[in-house]
């Protein structure tokens, strides 16, 4: 990641959009953020996009106390024909459905 101060605790690796092409969600529990990795022709991985799970005041701002998004997983549950993203966040399960 290029991002400035990032605490990368975990990643998952699946095909999020379909194109046979493993992709690597990667969560930064200091921002709160996934970013998503894809694989170029030549093996190498490349910052797909990034997004924002939550925002909310921390009580701290020592990476050690970011703990969301705190689990994920790569599978089809939606139903619409493409893996989903599924991140558990706080006391929430939140579904991105693979585009």
């Amino acid at each position: 990641t290029k991002a400035k101060d990032a605490w990368l605790r975990d990643c998952v690796v699946g095909d999020l959009n379909g194109d046979a092409v493993r992709d690597v969600a990667v969560l930064d529990t200091r921002k709160a953020t996934v970013e998503i990795l894809t694989t170029a022709p030549y093996g190498e991985l490349v910052k797909a996009t990034s997004f924002q799970v939550s925002q909310g005041k921390r009580f701290s701002d020592a990476p050690e106390m970011g703990i969301d998004p705190r689990e994920a997983v790569i599978g089809y549950v939606t139903g619409a024909g493409k893996n989903d993203l599924i991140l558990l966040a706080h006391d929430r399960l939140i579904v991105y459905p693979g585009q």
